[in-house]
């Protein structure tokens, strides 16, 4: 590894979930951990070609954020990725 390369991981996606029941009932449910107080933007697509915006956001003091896609049309399937504004 190159002394001048380094990863590190300020956030990360730590589950998704899609709740059966409930008033989020079929919405995905992604929760976002990391450095709390850091600013992101949650982005979707539908083919991994084309990025929208769903939020931007700080995540919480605790580290974890709860974001809901109520944007998702039924039966459709999207990918999700974080990125720093």
């Amino acid at each position: 590894t190159d002394p001048q390369t380094f990863a590190t991981t300020l956030a990360q996606l730590s589950a998704l979930t899609v709740p059966t029941t409930g008033p989020n009932a079929n919405q995905p449910q992604l929760t976002v951990s990391g450095l709390a107080g850091l600013n992101l933007i949650a982005e979707y697509s539908d083919n991994l070609t084309t990025w929208q915006p769903l939020t931007s956001f700080n995540l919480t003091s605790s580290g974890n954020t709860i974001l809901i896609d109520t944007t998702l049309p039924p039966a459709a399937r999207r990918f999700y990725r974080l990125r720093l504004p």
